[in-house]
């Protein structure tokens, strides 16, 4: 339901672990506001995690905003189900505050669906970290948009795919107006993939300052094409670093101004 945690206080250095198994409905839906009555004291931890559902598992608009306050940490977890979706702007208006830490773990399921603006205004302050993790799956769609005016200050990203058996093709726009300070890290990797195609724009409109790092990373995955200016619009000052890995593959081809409009 709308803010099925209403009034919750997690005491400091206090944990609430909830655990569901065996959802027989058909869909499982996490409606907007789902997480917003939830209040975090300094080193508390929150759990969600779903163990089996029998169908999809749907995120509503703005299912995930929430505020995230210094040192406090939450997880979702889904094991076991057969696709879920990201409805736009599931995860709109984050705000991580220092050193705390969201994860998203999605595995052992069939297909995913990242529609467009699912994390859109995501802003992170020193040491904080985020984590979204797809792994053991077949199939996945990416709309455009899928990361949208993101501010990181001495903070991590990180996006793990797994085990991903089918094709797999990134967007306009899929990462557009990340902006990096101080030292931060966005990081997309995927491991035991197949075909990958960026396309034009695929990350653009990427600000970066004082050794910050935006890094791809592609391991043991079949063809890796990168399309004219999948890179597009970066901008780097104080040895920031655009870090691009691909290990244990077929073909690696990058056509014509992959990388396009760069300012050193």
């Amino acid at each position: 339901p709308t803010r099925l945690f209403e009034n919750v206080e997690i005491q400091s250095k206090s944990k609430l672990n909830i655990e569901v198994f065996n959802v027989t409905s058909p869909i499982l839906m996490i409606k907007q506001n789902a997480f917003n009555g939830i209040k975090f004291q300094r080193e508390s931890r929150f759990q969600l995690s779903i163990y089996h559902a029998k169908d999809t598992i749907l995120f509503e608009s703005n299912a995930g905003s929430l505020l995230l306050p210094s040192y406090s940490s939450m997880e979702l977890y889904f094991l076991n189900f057969l696709q879920v979706f990201l409805n736009p702007h599931s995860f709109a208006h984050v705000r991580q505050e220092h050193s705390s830490e969201l994860i998203i773990n999605f595995d052992r399921f069939q297909y995913a669906t990242l529609a467009q603006n699912s994390f859109v205004n995501f802003h992170q302050l020193h040491e904080s970290r985020f984590h979204l993790s797809l792994l053991n799956f077949h199939g996945l769609t990416i709309e455009q948009n899928l990361f949208e005016r993101v501010t990181q200050l001495k903070s991590y990203i990180i996006i793990s795919i797994y085990n991903l058996t089918n094709d797999l093709c990134l967007p306009n726009k899929t990462f557009d107006q990340i902006k990096q300070d101080f030292n931060s890290t966005f990081q997309f990797e995927i491991n035991y993939g197949q075909n990958l195609l960026f396309t034009s724009n695929s990350i653009t409109n990427v600000n970066q300052n004082l050794q910050s790092k935006f890094t791809i990373a592609i391991t043991n995955s079949l063809d890796i094409y990168f399309s004219r200016c999948a890179f597009n619009n970066i901008h780097q000052e104080d040895h920031s670093l655009i870090d691009i890995s691909v290990k244990y593959g077929q073909n690696l081809i990058f056509d014509d101004y992959a990388m396009n409009n760069m300012n050193i």
